[in-house]
């Protein structure tokens, strides 16, 4: 179906959307039919046939004009389309911005509107009657030059002019322009809304030297367009036309996301003219989005080989470097590009994803944002500006940035790889997971994708799915560190130390600074028994990456079986603050520190926290009954005792402590005023000791006075004692009941 106006914009711009939305609007309120992306791509329509068709049809093309267009190497083509179609352009430009030199031949033309100054609708309204009196001019000159004469109220035509004593010329020229009044004015006053003014200026004698030169002017540049545009591969003058054709195609559906036709243009253009380099560039580009970076840097340096003065083909090369981690290549290569382009936005992305891996982050940034100030339209500029935010931990930003590129690239796996590392980062798992599962069905030969959805996998201790998942990433990318460190954290956490330690050395040997690697052999040696050398491993993880919540943790629970209390309160404090404590051991023994530094509100938060993750777990539902014991609140310490007991019955859940039996006359305990009932919480620093164990305390030499808590009457009652015996009974286990 035929479309009296084609609106061209910039689509990843919000202010060009919402202005092109309201010029259609105005038009069609107009009466003049509209073609607009996305709205007339029908669902399942590919989208680069869509643009070509529609422009087919369009009898003229109103382009939104501002920074983003003067970028946009669609618009170029929509614009180069429909000049070498004949179809008139009418640039309405809101923003204050001079034609790129690539725009600027094709939209310097009578028909430019300015739109800068509010209000819109007051532009918008005439852009509509400019439109309309454009489309109303009959194609046809002939019949033109036969509409009927005017009817009296239409502009009044000058009486013939007087006859003239020039030169023959300029007396021939005279009598043309008495034609062109006579049969050209009448039924161009008849037009609605044009100022009479103007025609009345065109009708004048003194002015028809002026017009004679500017429609000669103007038939010159005509056929001089039709010339240069006859043949549109023209910008690729060394290739065949069929083949610049195919290339000129490939890259209106790259830059509409369109890759799987991308990709077959480029071939079929490659087949024809075997020495296409920009389509091997291009082809190198399609091949990065899809993540096949072998093949896109064999059709990069293909590219390279046949013009070395291309520049995208070092970017498009230097950027599959990166992906395969060969970053001397890439920076080799992103140096070359910007010495032949030195506004080449790919060039400064692949710098800037080097300087990152590097952990040189404020060099990463800078490159980004020069990557985004060049190309405000690519994902990979975004992506990498995120990135470099993330790594600052300026999370705001990274999260805007990773949206933008997912807008503006919703098929590429690597910026859902990219968003799904922030969630990791503020520890949003399910998004985290979401967004792997979302770049693996983009990617599924991406191995980082498959990489990053182990980590979740393992933060959810689920180490059979990591296992699955490293394992595919292995097979996509066989010298993957990051995929050696993780496959190693799985293996330890199914107690298969050998495997963990080689993949953990392996991963080492790959890339030293792989801190994920040494968290997994602090965990073996930990398993072993070699709790020095856990130490030092947890401690060169943390050393590389700060914010490793579990290399933290792993030092804080052998800090703690080293009875280096201060030192794993502190660890431990770090780990949860940064990953949480959702392991049932760091929760135990954490929770059971912070009793003994008599910590009680936290120790119950902490474990309140724990049982809410692990309800069925009877050992922490025990350490919470203590530490409300601790606290004085007997009636939760026994609703908690109450709920292990029931999930545990077996006698090695039994509430440990008893109550005293019997007191010895003249004892000290007597001294004291203990009394037969009074249950013993602490002694000393001991927690609800046993007869053995408060036997084996009281002999212990020493001096000074000890701490005893008893629980009395549902009160936590604290006595001072002396080194050696209480004299007390306890009651047997079979007598022993919650002295509440």
């Amino acid at each position: 179906m035929a479309h009296d106006v084609f609106i061209s914009y910039a689509s990843g711009s919000p202010k060009d959307k919402m202005t092109a939305d309201a010029v259609c609007a105005t038009l069609e309120r107009h009466g003049l039919r509209c073609w607009i992306a996305p709205r007339d791509i029908l669902a399942g329509e590919d989208w680069g046939e869509a643009i070509i068709d529609a422009l087919n049809e369009a009898r003229s093309l109103v382009l939104v004009f501002s920074a983003s267009a003067n970028r946009s190497q669609q618009i170029k083509r929509e614009v180069e389309r429909a000049v070498h179609r004949g179809i008139p352009v009418i640039p309405f430009r809101i923003e204050d911005v001079v034609p790129s030199k690539a725009l600027e031949y094709f939209i310097s033309t009578p028909h430019w509107m300015d739109a800068m100054t509010p209000p819109l609708e007051r532009h918008l309204e005439h852009l509509a009657h400019s439109v309309r009196l454009l489309l109303s001019r009959p194609p046809d000159n002939a019949s033109y030059l036969k509409t009927p004469a005017p009817r009296e109220e239409a502009l009044e035509v000058p009486s013939p002019l007087p006859r003239s004593t020039a030169p023959p010329m300029q007396a021939r020229l005279r009598q043309n322009f008495r034609r062109l009044q006579q049969r050209l004015l009448p039924p161009l006053g008849r037009l609605r809304g044009f100022p009479q003014h103007a025609w009345r200026w065109i009708s004048q004698e003194k002015h028809y030297r002026l017009i004679g030169v500017g429609v000669a002017l103007g038939v010159v540049l005509l056929v001089l367009g039709a010339l240069l545009l006859a043949r549109e591969p023209e910008r690729y003058p060394g290739l065949a036309p069929q083949a610049a054709a195919h290339l000129i195609r490939a890259e209106s559906f790259y830059d509409a996301r369109q890759l799987g036709p991308a990709m077959d243009e480029y071939t079929r253009a490659i087949e024809i003219e075997p020495r296409a380099a920009p389509a091997f560039a291009g082809r190198a580009l399609t091949r990065i989005e899809r993540a096949d970076f072998e093949a896109a840097v064999a059709d990069a340096s293909q590219a390279i080989e046949l013009d070395p003065g291309l520049a995208q083909a070092y970017a498009a090369r230097g950027h599959a470097w990166v992906e395969r981690r060969e970053y001397d290549k890439a920076l080799a290569d992103a140096a070359k590009s910007l010495e032949l382009e030195p506004d080449n936005s790919r060039a400064h992305v692949v710098r800037s994803r080097v300087y990152l891996a590097r952990l040189e982050v404020d060099r990463g940034l800078e490159e980004a944002k020069k990557a985004v100030k060049q190309d405000k339209d690519s994902p990979w500029a975004y992506l990498a500006r995120a990135s470099a935010h993330l790594a600052r931990q300026d999370f705001d930003r990274a999260r805007e940035d990773y949206d933008r590129a997912i807008e503006l690239g919703p098929d590429s796996a690597l910026a859902y790889i990219g968003r799904a590392r922030f969630h990791l980062s503020k520890d949003l798992l399910p998004e985290a997971l979401a967004d792997a599962n979302k770049a693996i069905e983009l990617g599924p030969s991406v191995a980082d994708a498959f990489t990053l959805r182990a980590t979740v996998w393992l933060i959810l201790q689920d180490p059979e799915r990591a296992l699955a998942d490293a394992n595919e990433a292995l097979r996509l990318e066989p010298i993957n560190p990051e995929a050696y460190s993780q496959r190693a954290l799985a293996y330890s956490l199914l107690n298969k130390p050998l495997e963990a330690l080689e993949d953990a050395n392996e991963a080492i040997r790959l890339d030293d600074r792989q801190a994920v690697a040494f968290l997994a052999l602090a965990m073996v040696h930990r398993k072993a028994g070699h709790l020095d050398q856990a130490v030092s491993d947890a401690s060169r993880a943390i050393s590389l990456d700060d914010r490793l919540g579990e290399a933290y943790l792993l030092r804080g629970l052998v800090y703690a079986t080293q009875e280096h209390r201060e030192q794993a309160l502190k660890d431990l404090e770090a780990g949860t603050r940064l990953k949480g404590a959702r392991d049932v051991e760091v929760a135990q023994v954490y929770a059971t520190l912070l009793i003994q530094s008599q910590q009680y509100s936290r120790a119950i938060s902490l474990l309140n926290d724990a049982v809410h993750q692990h309800p069925d777990n009877p050992k922490l539902y025990d350490t919470l009954s203590t530490a409300h014991l601790m606290a004085g609140n007997l009636g939760s310490a026994e609703l908690a005792y109450r709920k292990g007991l029931a999930l545990d019955p077996t006698p090695e859940q039994q509430f440990k402590g008893a109550p005293i039996s019997e007191i010895q006359p003249g004892s000290q305990a007597e001294q004291l005023g203990l009394k037969p009932g009074d249950l013993i919480l602490v002694y000393d620093t001991t927690l609800l000791p046993t007869f053995s164990q408060l036997a084996t305390l009281t002999r212990q030499p020493g001096t000074g006075h000890r701490d005893l808590k008893v629980i009395r009457e549902r009160k936590v009652l604290t006595f001072q004692v002396e080194p050696g015996p209480l004299g007390v009974k306890m009651a047997s286990k079979s007598e022993r009941a919650l002295a509440m």
